[in-house]
């Protein structure tokens, strides 16, 4: 496709989301409505200097659109979360992790958005790092995830790949564990810089998800005392 019907196909794109009228999309709606005028510059202006071949004006064109589509996509967000959607429709609707898309769109927020654990409970995990030879790793805590095999959901959970991340770089070797709010009672709450790198709560994305660590945790149970500290980690 040419410039000039990429310039056609993104106005008929743009065009019919106009057209919508739902409470839903009220800020969405709003926002098209001011500025589609300023899309469709955009295109064309894109369009006659990638004609003309000036690519710093193509560029600044492909810049007021990008700027545009994040302003776009705030705008859903905002009525997204207005709608009462939850982060596990958020997160796939930017494709991200529940729990990575509450630390990137609702943490933070004037008025923080209530943490995917509290919207879905029953899909609440804990999960537990520390630093292998520093850091006892206690059983309460559960098994390390590294030594489970099959992969799950919580391996996406941003905190865990940002540890990983730093241990790597840093040319450490962590464990990180998980269980159960549920299941961990630990004596004493573990305190994070001390006796752990952090302790954490996250979520698992579907209810198979659970299943499969509870079945996970009553193999662990037969084969660890909880007063036993893990020979692993």
């Amino acid at each position: 496709m040419n410039m000039y019907g990429a310039h056609h196909a993104c106005c008929r794109a743009i065009g019919p989301l106009l057209m919508i009228t739902s409470d839903i999309s009220a800020q969405a709606t709003a926002f098209l409505a001011e500025h589609t005028a300023t899309f469709h510059a955009a295109v064309a202006d894109a369009t006659a200097a990638a004609g003309a071949g000036r690519l710093r004006e193509v560029s600044l064109a492909a810049e007021r659109l990008r700027d545009g589509g994040q302003y776009l996509f705030m705008a859903v967000l905002e009525d997204a979360l207005a709608a009462g959607m939850d982060w596990w429709a958020l997160g796939d609707m930017v494709s991200l992790h529940p729990q990575a898309a509450w630390e990137q769109y609702g943490k933070n927020r004037t008025a923080p958005a209530a943490a995917p654990a509290r919207q879905r409970p029953h899909l609440a995990i804990k999960l537990t790092a520390g630093l292998s030879g520093v850091h006892e790793h206690s059983a309460e805590y559960g098994p390390d995830i590294a030594d489970l095999g099959t992969p799950c959901s919580f391996a996406f959970d941003p905190t865990v790949d940002r540890i990983r991340r730093a241990a790597q770089t840093l040319g450490e070797d962590v464990w990180i564990a998980v269980n159960l709010p549920d299941r961990a009672r630990p004596a004493a709450e573990p305190i994070d810089g001390v006796d752990v790198v952090k302790q954490w709560i996250s979520v698992l994305t579907d209810d198979d998800d659970v299943t499969w660590l509870r079945e996970v945790l009553d193999v662990y149970a037969v084969q660890y005392d909880s007063d036993e500290d893990l020979p692993i980690g």
